[in-house]
């Protein structure tokens, strides 16, 4: 299930820096915590630096038990506009990790951490990232992104997120909307709801796949609710990005680009040239956190 990212155009000023997370520094040179490990294919060393760094920044936030693996490949990617693109090795039922939802699938780095085991070797990976080798990257850790230039730590740390399991099942066809691997929701999917609070994945009230589905996926008002986000939003819930035509690989597995605060827009699906966001952000955090997502 890949995820990939569009861009918005060239900026004529640099943006304001989003820095780390205080956990970033708080944790600097601690022993333990989780564990990152990114296995590269084709990479500069310069580009090394920067990926290290992004890992660095998930790792100060994750739960110290989280041990993930990425298979890294830097290489063209020919769609236009592409910056990179990421995607989970593999899925677990709920039923087979003793999981809060057993009626869900759950990608790999988030099923290994309910396990309290690896569901695979570490040269498997957990997450499959490509990074787009034809961009104009900047390389360093600074934030300080030339304004013709992408930042390639935001953009890993956004494709890292993805294949924590910040991604749906969601898709349309030309009648219907659907979701799932065999009718079965991905978990993220169980906790997408409409404007007035119903579940997409509630099949009281949407069948899979029905027009009824398609309507909301297109409808533009759809929220992820979870138990954390009331600490920092109303009703407990994030809003999407669901434009009219339905996006694959963007809609709905992003926060809304324009009801959304910098502070928190490490997950829309925009990034600008000259943009740097080193935080995933309250929202995202709190969409991943384990009594939800992770």
């Amino acid at each position: 299930h890949t995820r990939s990212d569009s861009v918005t155009g060239v900026q004529t000023c640099a943006l304001p820096i989003v820095p780390p997370p205080e956990e970033v520094f708080l944790r600097s040179g601690m022993k333990g915590g989780a564990s990152l490990t990114i296995y590269y294919t084709g990479f500069p060393s310069s580009a090394i630096v920067a990926m290290e760094y992004a890992a660095s920044i998930l790792e100060s936030l994750l739960p110290d038990d989280a041990r993930i693996t990425v298979l890294a490949r830097w290489q063209n990617i020919s769609t236009q506009g592409v910056l990179a693109n990421s995607s989970t090795t593999g899925y677990a039922p709920g039923w087979g990790i003793d999981a809060l939802q057993p009626y869900a699938y759950y990608p790999a780095a988030l099923a290994e951490k309910i396990a309290g085991e690896s569901l695979n070797f570490d040269l498997e990976g957990d997450i499959e990232l490509v990074i787009n080798s034809s961009i104009n990257w900047y390389l360093g850790t600074d934030g300080k992104t030339p304004v013709l230039s992408y930042d390639l730590v935001t953009v890993v740390i956004h494709e890292l997120i993805h294949g924590l399991g910040f991604f749906d099942s969601m898709n349309v066809d030309a009648s219907t909307g659907y979701y799932g691997a065999g009718s079965v929701p991905l978990i993220y999917d169980t906790f997408v709801e409409d404007i007035q609070g119903r579940k997409l994945t509630d099949t009281a009230i949407f069948d899979n796949p029905s027009t009824s589905l398609k309507n909301e996926l297109t409808g533009g008002q759809l929220w992820f609710k979870g138990p954390l986000l009331s600490e920092y939003t109303s009703g407990n819930r994030a809003r999407l990005y669901v434009p009219s035509t339905f996006d694959t690989g963007s809609s709905i597995s992003h926060l809304d680009e324009t009801t959304t605060l910098k502070e928190n827009q490490l997950m829309t699906p925009f990034i600008n040239r000259g943009e740097a966001i080193h935080d995933p952000g309250k929202y995202t955090m709190s969409i991943l956190d384990r009594k939800s997502v992770v």
